[in-house]
């Protein structure tokens, strides 16, 4: 038997519930809710670019961060 890993997944799924215990939605809060969701995603992806951009430029070095020499 194979078990899928859910960290190696290409999807994002997301699982809708309400207090009422219902789990349907109107198409304009769902749309809504996937606009939050993709701006979120937007922002923690321009965070990561912006830390990989900032450590091409400096570098750790006995708790102190320094500028990559040339």
């Amino acid at each position: 038997m194979i078990i899928p890993n859910p960290l190696l997944s290409k999807k994002l799924e997301i699982h809708y519930w309400f207090n009422d215990n219902s789990h349907t939605i109107d198409a304009i809060t769902l749309n809504q809710s996937q606009h939050e969701i993709i701006a979120l995603i937007q922002e923690i992806s321009k965070e990561i670019e912006a830390e990989k951009q900032m450590l091409k430029l400096f570098r750790y070095e006995d708790d102190d961060i320094l500028p990559y020499e040339e």
